[in-house]
């Protein structure tokens, strides 16, 4: 599996994060987990979040908590944990905080009328089922913000093995969804959208982030668009889709409405037997500095890398590699240039100012090139380096190296420095892998940053409740 979780994703200290004020203000309360069971005891996670008041955090420690049914039900007596108020869950690190589904329900749904404004930090979200209502890890209905955890190994299921399709193997959202220092791998949908799975009119933000080895019985295995997302700073990578949209689809026969925005973001190792290794898109596609590579189909001239049918914008993006029906395919469809992309063969048809084509773009492999997410780097010679247009191009690439390190900024979502060497990277050494510890300064620097942030976002959602 091809996936590293940030460092902010493993351990930050309980008490710096209740130095920082993370309790808040008075009124609110801070509610520790005690017993790891599920049985409806004192002191067990479903019991606090019954127990707590809109507002309130709750600390789960180093621990696994395996759910118990019964399943099917909203309010939070067995199955899922259902949350219907404001609340923060906030694990020791995705490392060592597991809460596993068991693999009778779900493991979080945050349902709708409530719609609550949740945060959950420092988590492994594992083992769930849902058999009906689509995400197997977490369904959202109300306003989410994810952040340094694992959503892995869960299954949206078709009920009684078969019927209607599902959604959402690890998370299906049906509303706001924010993912920050994420990883979501592993999970499989009956259906579409075995990583993720964004509804129609649901909003989902997702920074660095690793999507990795989802599947899906029809479409979108990594991710899944219905609504609006924004990519920044993630990689999707070796999904599988028996249908269209191997690592991404945006849009569908009747959502041509959705929306899409993809910047230092690589996709690489996706595979769709029909349309779009890579991605598919049918809605609005916009992407800036964006590796695509290594991505294939196995149907002839079906978009090993990109498959477009609807608006597909492209700048400073490098298509390499990919494969349609065993042979060359990085596009199908019309791809719209705004300048300064690579194309490894012909087939996305390029025209804009400074574009490449049947260029050989001296790609290394996927892999820890420092920063929070896997990247394939430029290596030296790459004609990639220095040829994206700086206008418009992101202040740092995927890693949080600065752009430009030479004349101009480089294609792709990897800044090489002078002559493909690797740059200082200011997120730190990275390192590792899923589950890895980090404690270097820069890390615990950024953890402090993040502790902040939240600090304030939690402060104004207890001000709603």
């Amino acid at each position: 599996m091809s996936c590293k979780l940030s460092h902010l994703a493993l351990a930050v200290p309980l008490g710096v994060a209740l130095s920082l004020g993370w309790s808040g203000s008075a009124g609110a309360a801070t509610l520790t987990v005690t017993d790891f069971g599920d049985n409806g005891s004192p002191g067990q996670l479903r019991a606090l979040i019954n127990a707590a008041a809109a507002g309130d955090t709750i600390v789960i420690p180093a621990g696994t908590i395996t759910l118990a049914g019964p399943a099917g039900e909203d309010l939070n007596a067995g199955g899922d944990l259902d949350i219907l108020k404001n609340l923060t869950i906030q694990g020791a690190g995705a490392g060592v905080t597991i809460i596993d589904g068991g693999a009778v329900d779900g493991v979080f749904d945050i349902p709708a009328p409530a719609k609550a404004v949740v945060v959950i930090t420092g988590v492994t979200i594992r083992n769930g089922l849902s058999v009906q209502a689509g995400g197997g890890g977490i369904r959202n209905f109300g306003t989410l913000k994810l952040a340094n955890s694992v959503v892995s190994g869960n299954l949206a299921e078709r009920q009684f093995g078969g019927g209607a399709f599902n959604f959402g193997g690890g998370i299906r959202n049906l509303g706001t969804l924010t993912l920050t220092g994420v990883t979501v791998s592993g999970n499989d949908a009956r259906g579409q959208g075995g990583g993720l799975y964004n509804e129609q009119g649901a909003v989902m933000t997702l920074t660095d982030v690793t999507v990795s080895g989802n599947t899906a019985e029809r479409d979108g295995a990594g991710i899944l668009n219905f609504g609006t997302a924004t990519l920044t700073d993630v990689t999707v990578s070796d999904n599988k889709a028996d249908l269209s949209g191997g690592g991404i689809l945006t849009g569908g026969a009747v959502v041509s409405a959705a929306s899409a925005t993809l910047t230092n973001v690589t996709v690489s190792g996706n595979h769709a037997n029909a349309f779009g290794g890579g991605i598919f898109n049918s809605g609005t596609a916009t992407l800036t500095n964006v590796t695509v590579s290594g991505n294939g189909t196995s149907s002839p001239a079906s978009g090993g890398g990109i498959s477009s049918a609807g608006s597909t914008s492209v700048k400073n993006v490098l298509l390499a590699g990919n494969s349609s029906g065993g042979a060359d395919g990085n596009c199908s469809g019309t791809i719209t240039s705004l300048g300064h992309n690579l194309d490894s063969g012909t087939t996305c048809r390029l025209a804009g100012a400074g574009d490449l084509s049947s260029t050989a773009p001296n790609l290394g492999p996927l892999q820890d090139n420092t920063g929070s997410t896997f990247t394939l780097a430029l290596l030296a010679g790459s004609p990639a380096i220095d040829a994206g247009a700086s206008d418009g191009c992101p202040l740092t690439d995927q890693r949080g190296v600065a752009r430009p390190q030479g004349a101009s900024c480089d294609i792709g979502a990897y800044e090489a420095g002078s002559g493909g060497s690797t740059p200082t990277n200011p997120k730190g050494a990275g390192g590792g892998g899923c589950g890895s510890g980090g404690g270097s300064p820069s890390s615990l620097a950024g953890a402090l940053l993040t502790l902040v942030a939240l600090w304030g976002w939690k402060r104004s959602l207890r001000q709603r409740a």
